[in-house]
């Protein structure tokens, strides 16, 4: 089952016009998240409790840049619909999250 591919990968097609499907077949929850937080470039949280591994096939476009401050119900083929067509949702939500901040880095020298 998979093939040896991480996490049983299908499936990676990217076409010219942004289009991209994907399908995996044995896919954990937490690599999901961080699926999308990679292409949706912002923080993703997993508030599902899904354990397990799935089978997965997301169909979207990428050339539709995502603005999580707008309502995607009407948006054809972005991957908020990709997600949605999966019986999941995404939506922007203020939590609290630690960060590591480093304000200043300086090279120390070393003996050869």
């Amino acid at each position: 089952m998979g093939g040896g591919k991480p996490f049983g990968l299908i499936s990676f097609k990217r076409a010219l016009n942004g289009d991209i499907h994907i399908e995996f077949m044995k896919l954990p929850m937490r690599v999901f998240v961080q699926l999308l937080a990679d292409y949706l470039r912002a923080p993703v949280t997993d508030l599902t409790g899904l354990e397990g591994r799935y089978h997965v096939t997301l169909d979207f476009n990428y050339r539709i840049f995502p603005d999580l401050s707008v309502s995607h119900e009407d948006s054809v083929g972005d991957l908020f619909m990709a997600v949605k067509r999966l019986g999941l949702g995404l939506r922007a939500k203020r939590i609290s999250c630690k960060v590591l901040i480093v304000d200043h880095v300086e090279q120390v020298p070393t003996a050869n």
